[in-house]
């Protein structure tokens, strides 16, 4: 993840790896896939959300090279890296053992956020298993991580701790965000500060990301409501399962038909059509004064300045 001077993020002390399970998924040349190892273990239910992520991945990229996405399921981030077409002119492989398989999934949980470190993990691991196409000389480097925070495989070493874990509570869009919605911004502010259930939709996995945890970062200074930001989730009923008891989210989805369940958000967030919806049972909570109004011009025009950069 790179840099943005767009705006300073949420505020967060240093977070070490803190790395739970891995697993392998071999995607075949038919559009098929196949879980063929985890460690320590996996949940069906949890498996299922990976493969339609994947499977998501695989429909809406065009790219020839690996690919890197992340999404959290029961306040646990869930890191997808996926190789290139095998065999690659980029990576040593196996190519007898991996003669129907297109491309191979590696999938890193984890407790904390940081899309940089799991991603040069993965990228690692993947090229660990298509050369040994061996899930035990996998499992040594994944419980090098776990204990050591450290990978070393042929001329490559990474450690964990090198990765800054600051800068992806840095990485949003604030201004670009006021620049689209102008002073309706303040509901999306008051929203989150009155931490209500924000849904948020766009039609790419990358943009989708950035709006969601730039909608956080406007409305807090702080990590209490991390916790509460889930940037991209399907709109099956396992995966919002996990929603049902819980008063506050900051929700992403690709799928504009989520608007279709108010019951689901009190605040929608149309990011294509610049357009903010409030449930009509929430509109009695989302009421606005003149302080309200104020505070959205003044948004407005440090936006248009460069002020905002250092500001927020």
């Amino acid at each position: 993840m790179t840099n943005s001077t767009e705006g300073k993020g949420i505020d967060s002390p240093p977070v070490p790896a803190k790395v739970i399970a891995c697993h392998i998924i071999e995607l075949d040349k038919c559009d098929g896939m196949m879980k063929t190892w985890s460690y320590p273990s996996s949940e069906r239910t949890q498996m299922e959300i990976c493969f339609r992520k994947i499977a998501k991945i695989r429909d809406s990229s065009s790219a020839s090279g690996a690919v890197a996405k992340y999404f959290k399921y029961c306040k646990t981030w869930h890191y997808i890296n996926i190789s290139p077409p095998l065999p690659s002119p980029d990576m040593k492989c196996a190519e007898s053992k991996f003669s129907k398989i297109d491309r191979i999934a590696i999938i890193i949980e984890a407790e904390d956020f940081n899309p940089a470190r799991y991603e040069d993990f993965g990228n690692l691991f993947i090229r660990v298993f298509v050369a040994e196409a061996n899930p035990t000389v996998l499992l040594r480097q994944f419980l090098s991580l776990v204990v050591t925070g450290k990978c070393h495989w042929e001329n490559t070493s990474l450690k964990a701790s090198k990765y800054d874990a600051i800068l992806p509570f840095q990485n949003f869009r604030v201004r670009s965000l006021i620049t689209k919605f102008g002073i309706e911004t303040i509901v999306l502010l008051t929203a989150v500060l009155r931490k209500q259930r924000v849904v948020v939709y766009n039609r790419k996995v990358d943009a989708l990301i950035k709006d969601v945890l730039s909608i956080l970062a406007l409305g807090s200074r702080g990590c209490d409501t991390w916790d509460n930001v889930f940037p991209w989730v399907g709109d099956n009923d396992d995966e919002l399962a996990q929603f049902a008891d819980m008063k506050f989210y900051i929700v992403g989805c690709l799928n504009a038909s989520i608007e279709n369940r108010p019951s689901f958000y009190d605040v929608f967030v149309n990011i294509p059509a610049a357009e903010i919806s409030v449930a009509s049972h929430a509109k009695e909570r989302m009421m606005m004064s003149k302080p309200h109004k104020e505070v959205a011009l003044y948004m407005v025009q440090l936006a248009q300045t460069r002020r905002l950069m250092n500001m927020i």
